[in-house]
């Protein structure tokens, strides 16, 4: 009976660490994106917690990639939805509640529902990671470009 009880416990200490692992993922990519201020970091940070899908031969790399792909993609994709809306950290907070969310409740399950959840999410939080990319490129080109010709055309034209 003592190794079944032990048995039960190591699980529960799994689990355990299992949720506090993940929860303290999407807390580091908030803290991350909040006190760094850019996306870099976070990215590696996510693409490190995919660590298990290169710890086996090199020859099954791509697949086990390929496998994670989903999980990466609402990884980098939460991560540049949280460096989007910088300034606004109860949105951010949010993302990182639903990253744990889907890291803790989504992921792990595979019922209909879950896995219709699962195949809905890479596109929708992709697209939008994608789209708030190029929007806060495209808006801080425009705010340089802005300023740059205020600064250098107005100062030669009263100058």
């Amino acid at each position: 009976m003592d190794l079944l009880k032990s048995h039960k416990r190591r699980s529960r200490v799994s689990e355990i660490l299992y949720i506090t692992l993940n929860i303290g993922l999407a807390v580091s990519l908030f803290v991350v994106v909040l006190s760094v201020q850019s996306t870099w970091l976070a990215y590696l940070l996510v693409l490190l917690s995919k660590w298990r899908a290169l710890a086996v031969r090199p020859r099954f790399w791509f697949a086990n990639l390929v496998a994670n792909l989903v999980d990466i993609i609402v990884g980098l994709a939460v991560v540049t939805l949280m460096y989007a809306a910088s300034g606004i950290i109860p949105l951010q907070a949010a993302l990182a509640v639903i990253y744990s969310a889907w890291l803790l409740f989504i992921k792990p399950r595979s019922s209909k529902l879950y896995v219709a959840l699962q195949a809905a999410a890479p596109p929708s939080f992709g697209n939008h990671g994608s789209f708030a990319r190029c929007l806060c490129s495209a808006f801080d080109r425009i705010c340089r470009w802005y300023v740059a010709d205020r600064l250098f055309v107005g100062a030669s034209c009263t100058g």
